[in-house]
């Protein structure tokens, strides 16, 4: 699974259920989370959040994570060249970038996996648009490893908003994302079920008070969402169009309307009867063979 968030891309699918606890602002609060199975780490450096962190207490605290664990540093800084410093002071090996003014042809950026945040509107103030939100993830396809959703609000991160989720189903980005903005330990199982993300991303939903992180809650957290993650996909599918209906189709027709003929399926396509097995279709060699056999064998007993 970290394979996509380590600079390489793999070849065959990923298993979704990549799990992200952000804002960390002590080592015990990260020991906590690798302890309950968190796959990543967010450490914020934007400043105008509460969760603002030093790089050199961020780097103290990486230090001491096990290697497996995924360091993300978050940033809302516009230029490429003083994120890249503060990650390397930090020793964030993952870059997540929540401004919409970094280019995504800055070289600065150039050695990191990458995870671009997309913002979508908070649930009841307007529809999501897909075709805008694709658009807006187009130019970064090739070059990050991960998206992840959040809700838009004037202060970027750590706000509690969710975005709708049902309004967000069926996304197609190019590439995997997380689902990010106002998950809980009681909505994280829902949010799952219905947005099928790849993984999640929570931060003050786990928190008794901004930058600290709540024991029970993270422990529920992890427990809902791999339990979600854990039960089969839920597929979208179109509702099916209604069976046609000869005896109305043929009362229609007396009566003179203009109707559409019903449509005759192939017999590939016609549902067998309850309780009997689909007959194989046997190619024209095939029945004389079998003939041939059958004949063959008659004659032996019948001389």
């Amino acid at each position: 699974m970290r394979e996509y968030l380590s600079g390489h891309r793999p070849k065959s699918r990923t298993p979704r259920g990549w799990i992200k606890i952000c804002g960390i602002m002590s080592a015990a609060d990260a020991h906590l989370a690798v302890e309950l199975g968190a796959n990543a780490l967010g450490f914020i450096f934007a400043p105008e959040s509460p969760r603002k962190i030093e790089p050199e207490l961020a780097a103290a605290i990486a230090a001491g994570l096990p290697p497996a664990v995924r360091t993300v540093g978050v940033f809302t800084q516009t230029e490429g060249r003083q994120i890249r410093e503060l990650a390397r002071a930090a020793r964030m090996d993952t870059l997540q970038l929540h401004s919409d003014a970094i280019r995504p042809d800055d070289e600065a950026l150039r050695g990191f996996p990458l995870i671009k945040v997309l913002q979508l509107p908070r649930a009841g103030a307007e529809k999501i648009d897909h075709a805008a939100l694709a658009a807006e993830a187009r130019p970064w396809v090739d070059l990050v490893d991960v998206f992840l959703l959040d809700t838009r609000r004037e202060h970027r991160i750590g706000h509690g908003l969710t975005f709708d989720w049902e309004l967000a189903r069926g996304l197609r980005l190019g590439r995997p994302w997380l689902a990010g903005g106002g998950l809980r330990p009681d909505n994280v199982a829902l949010a799952i079920a219905t947005l099928n993300p790849w993984g999640v991303d929570v931060a003050s939903g786990v928190e008794s008070e901004p930058g600290v992180k709540d024991e029970e809650k993270l422990r529920d957290f992890m427990v809902n969402a791999r339990i979600s993650f854990a039960r089969p996909l839920r597929r979208i599918t179109r509702p099916r169009a209604p069976r046609p209906d000869p005896i109305g189709y043929v009362e229609r027709l007396v009566k003179g309307e203009k109707i559409k003929p019903i449509p005759v399926y192939p017999r590939s396509r016609m549902p067998s009867k309850a309780g009997r097995p689909r007959l194989r279709r046997r190619k024209p060699e095939e029945i004389e063979a079998n003939f041939a056999a059958n004949a063959a064998e008659s004659e032996k007993l019948n001389p």
